[in-house]
């Protein structure tokens, strides 16, 4: 049912013309797929919440993608997702050495917050290691700026390394290209290319 709810998000996304209106049928057929998934899942509650977080963040897109037409705007996202992600990073490795240093920690995806299943932080890595890859190698952005994102570009592949997050490498090389691809940088894309 999840891969059917995707399936009808991506149709709607397609057919989409304009940012506020949407297809109506297609809009019924995702919320009868998501009330299907949620209402069959194993822990109902859980299922629901993330359905709801999903739709709010469906609901967002059309205003972000007209925010984000601003540069200015686009560089204080890019400022926040890297500054975010260092954090986040930095605390889930401290949290990952503490555990297994002092505790013992056997299993490394018990020392992680705010994710109930550890492949989600993979999924969650799969989208932010290449921004956060483009914005280190941005001759535009501030320097102490840039070696923030790559510090956590570097913590992010110590983590896929300890989680042995196969398929997340194999996302990320996907990832890496249709960034630069989307930044159409010639000499970025040749330099992600080769730190990938």
């Amino acid at each position: 049912l999840q891969g059917m709810m995707l399936l009808a998000a991506a149709c709607l996304a397609w057919v989409r013309r304009e940012p506020t209106h949407c297809n109506l049928g297609l809009c019924i057929l995702l919320s009868v797929l998501a009330w299907l998934s949620c209402s069959t899942a194993a822990v109902p509650v859980i299922a629901w919440r993330d359905a709801v977080w999903t739709a709010a963040l469906l609901l967002l897109v059309p205003t972000l993608g007209r925010l984000l037409r601003d540069a200015k705007i686009r560089g204080h996202l890019l400022f926040a997702i890297v500054v975010g992600q260092f954090a986040y990073v930095l605390l889930a490795s401290a949290m990952l050495m503490y555990g297994l240093l002092v505790e013992h920690l056997i299993a490394p995806w018990h020392g992680f917050p705010g994710f109930e299943n550890p492949r989600f932080f993979n999924h969650s890595q799969t989208l932010t290691i290449p921004l956060l890859l483009a914005f280190s190698l941005r001759p535009q952005a501030a320097r102490p700026v840039r070696h923030l994102a790559a510090v956590a570009v570097v913590l992010h592949v110590f983590l896929i390394g300890v989680f042995l997050a196969r398929a997340t490498v194999v996302g990320l090389v996907i990832a890496v290209v249709i960034v630069a691809f989307t930044l159409r940088e010639q000499r970025l894309l040749k330099t992600m290319l080769i730190h990938a």
